[in-house]
């Protein structure tokens, strides 16, 4: 079993775990030991996703084989501490100023205790840095890029949400969280960190925005 602490910072589309990860299945209505814990460690490890294939393809119990990864999954995640992981690691890249500004980000919503972080994104970059960052609360990126909505899907901790674009970033944030409350993904009284996307300043300078706190 790997050691997370040890990872250097990443984007978290980087690591998705398929191969072979319940083999035994594909003719056994259970897993052997092995197989669930390499499951457990992938959790564990923080990767983007655990994915079945010949298993469901050609197996004999596809729907046993996903019951079962869920199972896992849902066993191993409450146990673990991301936001003491994210105190302890001590290989956060903070060499440019979106990494910093992310970083800031996930420093307010821990002292917050904040329910949530929120953040616009066009690219999917500010999402994808947050997450890398191992935020021990969950991320709901608001983005008016369909594309961008699709590829976040597997991103570790992000739960994408799609509104039309409005006038400005700050009234696309407002859609965002409306909708979020209206799926029920947020809740009257809950906590949130906002940060935004690029904005280009009257100077012409790039930056990166922390738009602050909101109670809903």
């Amino acid at each position: 079993h790997r050691d997370l602490h040890s990872f250097p910072t990443r984007r978290s589309s980087d690591l998705v775990v398929a191969t072979q990860m319940l083999e035994s299945m594909t003719h056994q209505p259970l897993p052997t030991r092995a197989e669930a814990s390499d499951v457990a460690n992938a959790i564990y490890d923080r990767t983007s996703a655990i994915m079945l294939s010949g298993e469901c393809a050609q197996g004999d119990y596809p729907v046993e084989c996903v019951q079962t990864m869920v199972k896992i999954a849902n066993r191993v995640e409450p146990e673990i501490d991301y936001w003491k992981r994210f105190d302890e690691n001590k290989n956060i890249d903070l060499s440019t100023y979106k990494n910093k500004a992310c970083y800031a980000a996930c420093v307010s919503a821990k002292v917050m205790e904040a329910d949530a972080i929120v953040c616009y994104t066009n690219s999917g970059d500010t999402a994808r840095n947050l997450s890398g960052l191992g935020a021990g609360c969950p991320i709901l990126a608001i983005t008016d890029n369909k594309r961008t909505f699709r590829q976040l899907a597997l991103a570790w901790n992000v739960t994408p949400i799609y509104v039309d674009a409005k006038e400005n970033i700050d009234r696309t944030i407002e859609a965002g969280i409306q909708k979020l409350q209206d799926k029920g993904i947020l809740e009257k009284g809950d906590l949130v960190v906002i940060t935004g996307g690029s904005q280009i300043l009257p100077d012409n300078t790039e930056s990166k925005t922390i738009g602050g706190v909101l109670k809903i």
